[in-house]
């Protein structure tokens, strides 16, 4: 059995004494400090990967996105995705414990990254980002403006990076008709290749399950995807919903040998957000439509998991949260509650720390918006609220707990350009004080090559990860356009 622990297992999914243990925080007393006190702003920073935006000819059209973050033992790890008029690259960055640039990789084949998860299955277990790498999910292919005919519009796609986030191999997943059909033909049906995205991935027992959606055409609607992975990628099992019904899968967490799957769909009100108890070998343990668009609000959006309950969250009106707790065994719903956070417009994370839950959204101002988070106890009680913004407008999509026991919030924020942003609540000071107002991190000498993907291989990277044949990776994969199969890019 392998010795992995789950990055989400582990922040999301265990009290604040066996988190203190296993995720190698100071204290158990730092996650609940952190849920019972309102912490500061310790410090904030933004990022501009690769100087992409600001060489740009029209940095007000660029974005630089963190989506997700990987605490390490003396910092973490930010991926995401910027998007310029012209493409789109998925980018990795290393940061110290006061948010400081240590490097960067930034990949040159229209992806974009929206999830991290430790690699840990394949290395025996060897805990620790430099020592065991780390697996980034999201797409590849992307296309900013498609052509007249064979249009791609981005496949499922996972990379495994070493300890220094040079890439050990790709995989993208596709459905069959990713290489065909055209978009916007002259008979104006706008069909399109397969496409898909992958939003989020767990660590279970020697491998990984990512969630995310795929679609045959344009103008047919998402289907929501779970697959299990094995510790080099190969895809050893797939999850269809068992309704058949369309959306995409917003969430994925581990749950002692299994994982939890939250579903929303994409589409007109009335309809029914999801959570599903998924098995080692992706069977259907137990399923329950709990959250309806009409009655509830706008679908499920995060996922929270901590002594065997998950706490699922989404908006129901403006300003009002809603949050549903489930018995991970069964998947019945123990308690409803919600909060009201003025101005309110997103729900971005849900994180299970201590004793209760931190939420994460976005909410407007009179000049524009900021990021906010909520503290809720085990029975839904608030215990408190901040608010947190670097530019005019800060949009948080992630959070989680650093090594110190302090939150960090990624996401963007914007004034003239839109940057990557990470701030840190609470936890230790950085040691040169105060990390607010400080210039934006920009790339050492030595790490220039990386910065257009010559690190990962230009031409490996900028060609090969757009291949979209190979092998399926099981007899049925060819028979079912809708189910990706995966094409590999070793380095």
């Amino acid at each position: 059995m392998s010795e992995s622990v789950p990055r989400r297992t582990v922040l999301r999914t265990v009290g604040a004494a066996t988190a203190a243990t296993l995720a190698g925080t100071s204290t158990a007393s730092a996650d609940t400090d952190v849920l019972t006190e309102k912490p500061p702003v310790t410090w904030s920073r933004t990022y501009d990967p690769g100087d992409l935006i600001a060489s740009t000819a029209a940095p007000h059209h660029g974005r630089a996105t963190v989506y997700d973050v990987y605490p390490t033992d003396d910092g973490a790890l930010l991926v995401g995705q910027v998007i310029t008029r012209d493409a789109s690259h998925g980018w990795l960055t290393a940061v110290d414990d006061a948010g400081r640039h240590q490097w960067e990789r930034v990949f040159d084949d229209g992806a974009g990254f929206r999830a991290v998860e430790p690699a840990t299955a394949d290395r025996g277990g060897e805990p620790g980002f430099e020592a065991s790498g780390a697996l980034v999910c999201g797409s590849t292919n992307f296309v900013m403006e498609a052509p007249e005919a064979g249009a791609r519009n981005g496949d499922p796609y996972c990379v495994r990076v070493d300890g220094e986030g040079t890439a050990e191999w790709r995989l993208t997943y596709q459905t069959d008709r990713s290489f065909g059909g055209t978009y916007g033909g002259s008979d104006d049906s706008g069909e399109i290749g397969g496409s898909g995205r992958l939003l989020d991935v767990a660590s279970v027992e020697d491998g990984y399950v990512v969630g995310g959606h795929v679609s045959e055409g344009r103008h047919v609607r998402s289907t929501p995807i779970a697959m299990g992975l094995d510790a080099h990628g190969d895809v050893e099992w797939r999850w269809r919903h068992p309704n058949e019904e369309r959306g995409t899968v917003r969430s994925v967490t581990s749950i002692a040998d299994d994982v939890l799957v939250v579903g929303s769909p994409r589409g007109s009100a009335g309809e029914t957000s999801w959570v599903a108890r998924l098995g080692g070998d992706g069977e259907t343990v137990w399923y329950e439509s709990i959250w309806n668009d009409e009655t509830d609000g706008d679908g499920l959006t995060g996922i929270g998991a901590g002594d065997g309950t998950a706490l699922v969250a989404g908006l129901r009106e403006r300003g009002d949260v809603g949050f549903v707790a489930v018995d991970g065994a069964d998947g019945d719903v123990r308690w409803r509650g919600s909060v009201a956070v003025d101005g309110a417009s997103e729900l971005e994370d849900v994180l299970a720390v201590g004793d209760g839950y931190v939420l994460l959204g976005a909410r407007g101002t009179e000049d524009g918006r900021e990021a906010w988070l909520h503290s809720i106890g085990a029975d839904g009680d608030s215990r408190w609220s901040e608010e947190v913004g670097e530019g005019r407008r800060t949009r948080g999509h992630v959070l989680t707990v650093a090594d110190d026991g302090g939150l960090l919030v990624g996401g963007e924020t914007t004034d003239d350009s839109t940057l990557a942003w990470l701030a840190k609540l609470g936890g230790d000071e950085p040691e040169d004080g105060s990390g607010w107002g400080l210039e934006t991190p920009s790339l050492p000498g030595w790490a220039t090559t990386f910065a257009v993907g010559v690190g990962v291989g230009a031409g490996l990277v900028g060609a090969a990860s757009r291949l979209r044949r190979g092998r399926p990776t099981s007899t049925d994969a060819a028979a079912r356009s809708s189910e990706p199969s995966a094409s590999r890019a070793d380095e």
